[in-house]
């Protein structure tokens, strides 16, 4: 995760994240946040810090999330 300090908890969360997704489907930030059990805007800083391993596919309301 680059050179930025990450908490435990946010590793948590990264590794809750990835080990929930599967190759070749595509999730909504909805899935995450239910996921995860935080609000949209939290979930999507995390999923931020994941770009290195899950890539977004569309725009704004339509945005999906899946594994690069």
């Amino acid at each position: 995760s680059g050179d930025k300090k990450v908490t435990k908890k946010t590793q948590m969360q990264y590794d809750k994240i990835l080990g929930f997704m599967e190759d070749g489907k595509e999730y909504s930030i909805w899935d995450f946040c239910n996921l995860l059990g935080l609000k949209e805007s939290r979930t999507k800083d995390i999923l931020k810090g994941l770009s290195d391993y899950i890539e977004s596919v569309g725009s704004n309301k339509d945005r999906k999330y899946r594994l690069k």
